[in-house]
């Protein structure tokens, strides 16, 4: 069986509001390196309670990205034959 919906981690609000800000920021044309220049001005941490760097904010938007591809993607229906056994 194949599925996206067995488990899913939840992002915290805080990490929500790291994600927008950072979404936001990008949208308006920011670089990797000035959005965690701005972050770190505006003493937002990391959600580990770092300091900002290009590399993180770059991570944020990628992982975020990924989850979401993997949230959303649909699988096809498949049923077999299978057996459990238990030995105990």
């Amino acid at each position: 069986m194949t599925s996206n919906q067995l488990w899913h981690t939840l992002y915290s609000p805080y990490q929500s509001f790291q994600h927008n800000k950072i979404k936001q920021l990008k949208a308006e044309g920011l670089s990797y390196r000035k959005i965690a220049k701005r972050l770190n001005e505006e003493n937002i941490k990391t959600s580990r309670g770092n300091a900002f760097y290009p590399s993180s904010v770059y991570s944020i938007l990628k992982k975020k990205k990924i989850r979401n591809e993997r949230l959303n993607q649909k699988f096809e229906k498949k049923v077999s034959e299978f057996w459990f056994e238990y030995g105990g």
